[in-house]
């Protein structure tokens, strides 16, 4: 049952790359990407696990391995937070507006099967 949970994941940030890569390029969403993933590992330490660089494309395989390994609630919490941190640094980016254009919808989909991102609006 996890293997189809860290599928769903993975899921998701392939849809986000699908939707973004023609706009700011691979390395601008592998950027975004690994600083999302920097920023949410201070709460959640097993994403030290995960490689970070300039790899293109970005290396799913390891994320969805380190989320495996952890129960559901880690592994919902865990992307959230990544979710969470990378809408905010994209929003910073391309603006509010256009970013909730972007990817809210989504985050909608995959609303219904995985824990995605509660935006906060006061920190973007």
């Amino acid at each position: 049952m996890m293997a189809a949970i860290t599928n769903d994941y993975v899921a998701v940030w392939r849809e986000i790359s699908g939707r973004l890569v023609p706009l700011i390029g691979q390395r601008g969403f592998a950027a975004l990407y690994n600083r999302s993933l920097y920023a949410s590992r201070a709460d959640h330490p097993f994403l030290k696990t995960v490689g970070q660089g300039p790899l293109l494309p970005v290396d799913y395989a390891a994320l969805q391995g380190a989320l495996a390994q952890q129960n559901n609630a880690q592994a919902e919490a865990a992307i959230s937070a990544m979710l969470q941190n990378f809408y905010t640094r994209l929003s910073y980016l391309i603006g509010e507006s256009f970013t909730e254009r972007l990817l809210r919808s989504i985050l909608d989909i995959y609303s219904s099967g995985i824990a995605v991102p509660k935006v906060n609006h006061d920190h973007a």
